[in-house]
């Protein structure tokens, strides 16, 4: 860096003594042209070989995304981007760079400060990892006080549910020692844990909020918070079934008849001897109507049935049980899915006794599958496809329009000088925006149309068995009912305009990122034609 001015001398001393790691770039080429002290501590290069290398060297992104992302910078269109970086030793590290355009004796550069925040992404996926698991457990997990009648502090889904509280809302407002089915067992309960070294558990009655009396195994220990409050962390299975269990084996089999599960057990020949209460309302038979006449062809599906016959049974018979997914059908139609564990029941000589088969209905898990799916592949501001459900489906299309030899086009969309709304009216502004042009971009597509936001303000379209005309005409329908839109904003009523690029699939050997790069380029194709344009590559 030349110092031949006042001012590039103080900018070469704010920039070499500073202790963030800074990178100055020339946003043409992407070549490195300076780097102080911490960058080459971070990167592990000695000077020279730094300022050999371009930020496309350092990034683990193509070099066309990475000329994007500096065309943004330059433009002052962005200013922080999360990247990853390779280190001289091969490292990736997590990355935020807030890079800005500045004027050098004459020269636009880039000015990139870079952050290492990879122990903090570390720490947040782990994060998230241990909180879906705390909310998946099969027991009652939960905070309270150790005063204040116990209020609770923090429940997870399983202790909802256990003390049947029609939301979390109702059980965080209960105090704990109102679920205690006589006066004054919380006290004592309380007591007793205070005086165990640590875990302390036990067998205790409670009163749901529908006001039912279960037992519960409670386990708890009281912990000390950094404020010096005191709370105390538990965990509460129901044990009200295994306990009448253990009382009688008549008892028993009236759990059973209670179980969601549905239970079955059948004859040698396959004749149904028993069913309880689950098994009987799939069925649609009433509590003292025969078996006599089912076998299990009339309630598996034909898939179902086949794996019964050629896999289940085979597997029990020789292996004394067998695990596995089965499906059902109902006496209305209703494909009922279950995970099914069966067991082959043999007397000493080996001789088949009776079968008996568990079937739990994981409908339940299959929708909370379903959830989740759509959690991962949704943006959670717009509803629209996220970035990784948009290459997805942009995949499966074009692997259809190769299969079958149909058109298939790709809409890039960009809002225009959207970054001055976010600084003048701040980003809740933005994102109510952003709200709100979601369905301008969807309500009017064709139902095969899938519509992602992409990052940003930037959002595209995958339009199936459209060529260049038809998507083109699609683009400009949606800039022109986008320019036409008054958004109703707190900030009071905004208009925004968009840029449109679209590119058509022609190629069969074209991958999803190529034609994403192509459209991208008739996106600022259009931008810099003026912006609000369509424009087609």
């Amino acid at each position: 860096m030349s110092d031949t001015d006042p001012q590039t001398e103080m900018f070469r001393q704010m920039f070499h003594g500073s202790l963030a790691i800074k990178l100055l770039v020339d946003p043409d080429s992407g070549a490195i042209l300076d780097a102080n002290y911490a960058a080459l501590r971070f990167y592990g290069f000695s000077r020279e070989q730094l300022l050999a290398l371009r930020v496309i060297d350092l990034n683990t992104l193509s070099e066309t995304q990475v000329r994007a992302e500096m065309r943004a910078a330059r433009d002052a269109r962005r200013n922080c981007f999360q990247f990853q970086h390779r280190l001289a030793g091969g490292e990736i590290r997590d990355v935020e760079v807030y890079s800005s355009p500045l004027t050098l004796q004459g020269k636009t550069r880039l000015l990139s400060i870079i952050h290492d925040v990879t122990a903090r992404n570390d720490q947040e996926r782990e994060l998230s990892v241990l909180s879906d698991i705390v909310a998946n457990l099969p027991v009652g997990i939960y905070r309270s006080q150790v005063e204040d009648g116990g209020r609770f502090l923090s429940v997870n889904p399983e202790m909802v549910r256990l003390t049947e509280a029609e939301s979390e809302a109702e059980l965080l407002a209960t105090p704990a020692s109102r679920l205690y089915a006589n006066e004054g067992d919380r006290a004592a309960f309380v007591a007793r844990m205070k005086a165990a070294d640590d875990w302390h558990s036990e067998n205790v009655r409670l009163r749901t909020l529908r006001g039912n009396i279960r037992t519960f195994r409670v386990t708890v220990r009281q912990r000390q918070g950094e404020d010096g409050t005191a709370f105390i962390d538990g965990i509460t299975e129901d044990i009200t079934r295994l306990e009448a269990a253990e009382q009688s084996r008549e008892q028993l089999y009236e759990i059973i008849d209670a179980t969601p599960a549905i239970v079955g057990i059948s004859a040698p020949d396959g004749r149904l001897i028993y069913l309880n209460r689950a098994g009987r309302r799939v069925l649609g038979l009433g509590p003292n109507d025969p078996l006599s006449d089912y076998r299990p062809r009339r309630v598996h599906t034909e898939e179902s049935f086949r794996t019964l016959v050629e896999v289940a049974l085979p597997t029990a018979m020789e292996e004394g049980c067998w695990v596995g997914e089965m499906s059902f059908s109902s006496a209305n139609g209703e494909l009922i899915p279950v995970q099914t564990t069966l067991i082959a029941h043999k007397d000493a000589d080996g001789q088949l006794l009776r079968v008996s088969a568990v079937s739990i209905d994981v409908s339940s898990q299959k929708r909370r599958q379903q959830v989740l799916e759509q959690m991962a592949f949704r943006d959670s501001l717009t509803g629209l496809l996220n970035r990784r459900g948009f290459m997805r489906a942009l995949k499966d299309t074009l692997d259809d329009a190769r299969s079958h030899r149909m058109p298939l086009s790709i809409v890039m969309l960009d809002l225009d000088h959207f970054k001055p709304i976010n600084d003048r009216h701040g980003h809740d502004v933005g994102d109510e925006i952003l709200r709100k042009l979601a369905p301008l971009l969807s309500g009017r597509r064709r139902s095969d149309d899938l519509v992602g936001r992409l990052g940003g303000e930037e959002f595209g379209i995958i339009l199936p068995g459209a060529e260049r005309e038809n998507a083109v005409a699609i683009a400009e329908d949606i800039r022109e009912r986008v320019a036409a839109t008054e958004f109703q904003t707190r900030a009071g009523t905004l208009r925004i305009t968009l840029s449109g690029g679209v590119t058509s699939f022609t190629d069969r050997r074209e991958s999803g990122p190529t034609l994403l790069r192509r459209a991208d380029a008739a996106l600022y194709d259009a931008k810099a034609a003026g912006r609000n344009c369509v424009h087609w590559r």
